[in-house]
């Protein structure tokens, strides 16, 4: 017959696993809050430096026009359609909305069997 021994186990063993782990636990979490918050503000630096790149593009944008706007050619151009004006050797042509012909109200001529209705309800 075969002996069978068992280990005798200690019982200081449960104790102490379930504070090491508890430290273990809590230097988890006191590692991972400041990762967390790094992670954080990574993701808004990206934010952030794509929407300074869509408003430097923007204000690039808003620069040229500002420099178009005060070119002779745009203020001519802007004379010539919002105000009218002409150069004193040019001649001015107005062109007048034409007259709108009324179009002509054509009844729809009624079917037979809507005649045959009409006809019985002026009989009631």
């Amino acid at each position: 017959m075969a002996k069978v021994v068992r280990l005798k186990q200690s019982k200081n063993i449960t104790p102490t696993l379930t504070i090491t782990s508890g430290i273990i636990v809590l230097c988890l979490a006191w590692l991972a809050v400041p990762t967390l918050k790094m992670l954080e503000a990574r993701r808004e630096n990206i934010n952030l430096k794509h929407e300074l790149n869509s408003v430097n593009k923007k204000n690039k944008q808003l620069r040229a026009d500002i420099k178009n706007l005060n070119t002779d050619e745009y203020i001519e151009l802007e004379a010539r359609e919002q105000l009218g004006m002409v150069k004193p050797s040019e001649k001015a042509y107005v062109v007048l909305p034409g007259k709108e012909k009324p179009k002509p109200n054509r009844v729809k001529p009624k079917s037979w069997w809507q005649k045959a209705i009409d006809y019985v309800k002026g009989l009631l």
